[in-house]
């Protein structure tokens, strides 16, 4: 005999929050939680202006990834022990406006562990990326993978 799904009100009297308190405490925990995923998204979407900025008006070329190396950017906490976080620094070579260049660029993403690192190290040496830089500040580099 198949299980039947009762949909009367009075089966879900524990998912109401009781009194003004527990309403309230509900309230909050939602909006936080919306704030938050609000954020998020307004995040992306700055984000995503911002890529499309540096697509549109930033000069680009072709370049190959030749070294990697970690820059210590700080120290995280948790649970009593510590992590040492790392930045990306890739060696890009490439050709810009007839001449070759070599550039050393921070890789956008968040700061990594070592061993994250070092996987990046194995991944991205030798690999190919589109080197952006911005005309009117030349120091103002990015660096993509494809």
């Amino acid at each position: 005999m198949p299980h039947t799904i009762k949909l009367a009100p009075e089966h879900y009297t524990g998912l109401k929050p009781q009194t003004r308190s527990d309403r309230r405490s509900l309230l909050l925990v939602l909006a936080t939680f919306s704030c938050a995923i609000s954020a998020a998204g307004g995040l992306r979407l700055v984000q995503q202006h911002w890529q499309q900025v540096r697509e549109l008006t930033w000069h680009h070329a072709r370049g190959t990834i030749q070294q990697v190396r970690p820059i210590l950017v700080g120290q995280a906490h948790s649970q009593g022990a510590s992590v040492m976080l790392y930045e990306a620094q890739v060696l890009v070579t490439y050709s810009a406006n007839g001449q070759a260049k070599q550039d050393w660029i921070t890789v956008r993403q968040t700061p990594k562990t070592i061993a994250d690192i070092n996987i990046a190290i194995i991944r991205w040496i030798g690999a190919a990326c589109t080197v952006r830089w911005n005309s009117s500040n030349p120091n103002q580099m990015d660096v993509e993978f494809i």
